[in-house]
């Protein structure tokens, strides 16, 4: 029976590259959950609520990374199709030269705006903020390489850069805590952890840096980036700004309970994040040649309900032994929110999927409505925050209309 899987799995292309990239993102992912476990009882329930806070940052901020990944991996795959190499070329290096005034840019903002960013999320340290913004610089260079790797469908060597980022982020905080460096060297880890990766791939794309560039007009991949960029920012504001918002109105133990339920909530997002990341160049390239892309949709929504229902179903059953387990005694106040947390995430993974298909098949309307329900729900918990499970109420709430709404969508032809 295990010979048969083997053998179906690895003579379907979908089911193959999916395989490579789950495990590829699996095992980065258990390093990232490692490395927080360990900063999470190492800076204990306050310290640990501003890395959360810093965290939902860093997400929010570099949601252009996903941008430009998706952006170069759509584009990639139609040139691909076409065999305009020359093109694929070009837009790498035009691409990287643009992203390096940016970050710098970028990185200076925030410099500057630090001060009012410590005083919202009640800090006195200046110094992980800018940290952060060291971050917030490399952020924005990696997707360039992996926007490339992604859209080649080249997963074994994506693959590959994930797994380095999670090795350096571990490895760079085991070093730099017990060095002293708290909460600067947790945000510190997470840049080292997206440079080093950055610099390596050059060696996996050596072969395009030669390839003679093509120059064509890239207003079409600016105008195909904007909507994808609202719509990852719709999406990223629903798991990212709650935790900002906590940190804000609750005290430094609950945020602390709080951050700890949410990532081990968020085990079931990027657990399933490679899915997405293997959809959407196949259903980009399928509609490009006007073939049918429904059947990859199911697939996709069944490997995610597959992973999803039964790490919902522990943590609704055993949520005290998963956050002693991992996060310690400490943190045991935590466990009467995992399980409905677990759920609000599992519906928002498979909101997730259905928006990249949705982009992936040249869909745009509906992206203004995501972006809609997440300022919605930012000022429901701005105005609703009596306990910490009214707020993950509201992300549940949200994100079942929000699947109603992807659902009709993806339906309509």
């Amino acid at each position: 029976m295990i010979r048969n899987l083997f053998n179906k799995v690895r003579s379907d292309p979908f089911l193959r590259d999916n395989a490579i990239l789950f495990m590829s993102l699996s095992l980065l992912n258990i390093l990232g959950y490692l490395f927080h476990f360990y900063i999470g009882r190492a800076l204990g329930p306050e310290g640990y609520s501003i890395v959360g806070a810093l965290l939902s940052i860093m997400y929010i901020i570099t949601v252009p990374l996903y941008t430009i990944q998706t952006g170069m991996a759509s584009f990639v795959s139609k040139f691909k199709v076409k065999e305009e190499f020359g093109k694929i070329a070009y837009l790498f290096r035009k691409s990287l030269r643009k992203m390096l005034i940016y970050g710098f840019i970028i990185s200076v903002g925030f410099i500057i705006i630090s001060p009012l960013v410590a005083k919202f999320l009640n800090m006195d340290n200046l110094v992980p903020l800018f940290v952060l913004a060291l971050f917030m610089f490399f952020a924005l260079l990696l997707p360039i390489n992996r926007g490339l790797l992604q859209g080649l469908q080249r997963f074994k060597g994506l693959g590959l850069n994930y797994i380095l980022e999670g090795i350096t982020k571990l490895g760079s905080a085991l070093i730099f805590i017990p060095l002293g460096l708290g909460v600067s060297g947790a945000v510190g880890s997470f840049a080292l952890s997206f440079f080093i990766p950055f610099v390596l791939a050059f060696f996996i794309l050596g072969k395009w840096l030669k390839v003679r560039g093509e120059r064509f007009n890239t207003k079409e991949l600016y105008a195909f980036s904007l909507p994808v960029l609202i719509m990852l920012a719709g999406m990223t504001l629903f798991y990212t700004l709650d935790v900002i918002l906590v940190k804000h109105f609750f005290d430094s133990l609950d945020a602390g309970y709080y951050a700890a339920a949410s990532l081990l909530s968020k085990i079931l997002f990027f657990g399933t994040l490679s899915i997405s990341v293997v959809l959407f160049p196949k259903v980009t390239e399928l509609h490009a040649k006007d073939k049918a892309t429904k059947q990859i949709l199911v697939k996709s929504i069944g490997l995610v309900l597959l992973f999803c229902i039964p790490v919902t179903l522990f943590y609704f059953l055993f949520p005290e032994f998963v956050i002693n387990l991992l996060f310690g005694k400490d943190y045991l106040a935590a466990s009467k929110i995992v399980g409905m947390f677990a759920l609000t995430i599992t519906i928002f993974s498979i909101n997730y999927l259905m928006s990249f298909y949705a982009v992936a098949i040249g869909k745009r309307k509906f992206i203004w409505l995501i972006m809609l329900l997440a300022i919605l729900m930012v000022l429901s918990i701005w105005f609703i925050h009596n306990t910490l499970l009214n707020v993950i109420l509201i992300l549940l709430v949200l994100n079942i209309l929000l699947f109603i709404i992807m659902f009709i969508i993806t339906l309509k032809k």
